[in-house]
């Protein structure tokens, strides 16, 4: 009998499983951002965990709102932004969303340069249909430290800039790989493009103790927008790594002045 019954709870469960039904519960190892509904189709944004400033990588899943079918081949486009009250202004997407089939979930980048409440809408074109749009109304950013905005030149001809750094890994005392990602605006900060031209340099600076550390590698370029190095710490503290940008041979003149420090605190 309880052979039997074990039977039967395994074949109601299978056939649950085959029918679809409600939307899929998010995946376990990620941080549910909010869920949206785009015409027939119901969107969830999700990272790997909450949003700071800095480089943040995005997902989402798509499914048909009645049936709860997943939807792979749908095309996706993410567009922030951040109302200040007397300008809103959006930041640096990596790109549009790629699908993994991996993970069963869709991928993209997000730099945010500054801290607050964002929104944000996605533009879901179904393979074969006509664009449909999903809006997240609130988005809690935080301050990480690892995410700057500068500007260079004045009024109507200022270019805005935003630089991400991330570390590969926890970082410790020795060499540390590093990842930069720099985008530029030239439309007061609307629409954004990867800047691919510049060279990097980074100084880490211990303020407490008054040095620097040697055996830095010096960011280049590895992807649109995207230069990877090594930053060398030589000892626990609070260290700033200072990092100048240059494009045409000049570093950048900005406001606030370069370089752009980033804090950075091992134990």
């Amino acid at each position: 009998m309880k052979n039997t019954l074990a039977l039967l709870s395994s074949i109601v469960a299978l056939s649950l499983a085959a029918c679809g039904g409600s939307t899929p519960a998010s995946p376990s190892n990620k941080v549910s951002l909010g869920t949206a509904v785009a015409g027939t189709y119901t969107v969830e944004l999700l990272a790997d965990r909450t949003l700071g400033t800095g480089s943040n990588a995005i997902y989402a899943t798509v499914t048909t709102t009645a049936t709860g079918v997943p939807v792979t081949n749908a095309g996706l486009i993410l567009r922030p932004m951040m109302d200040m009250g007397t300008m809103q202004h959006s930041c640096p997407v990596t790109g549009p969303f790629a699908y993994d089939a991996a993970d069963a979930l869709y991928r993209t980048g997000v730099l945010f340069q500054m801290p607050g409440t964002w929104s944000a809408t996605l533009t879901l074109t179904p393979s074969g249909g006509s664009p449909v749009t999903a809006s997240f109304a609130a988005l809690t950013v935080t301050d990480t430290g690892y995410g700057k905005s500068f500007a260079v030149g004045t009024g109507m001809g200022a270019t805005s800039y935003v630089l991400s750094m991330s570390f590969a890994s926890a970082p410790v005392v020795g060499l540390n790989p590093i990842a930069l990602r720099l985008y530029s605006s030239s439309d007061a900060g609307m629409t954004f493009t990867p800047v691919d031209d510049a060279s990097i340099a980074i100084d880490p600076w211990m303020p407490s103790m008054g040095h620097g550390s040697a055996g830095n590698v010096n960011p280049t370029i590895v992807a649109s927008g995207l230069y990877e190095g090594k930053v060398s710490f030589s000892m626990t503290g609070a260290w700033e790594t200072r990092v100048t940008v240059s494009r045409a041979g000049a570093p950048l003149v900005s406001t606030p002045a370069q370089p752009v420090a980033f804090a950075t605190s091992l134990k």
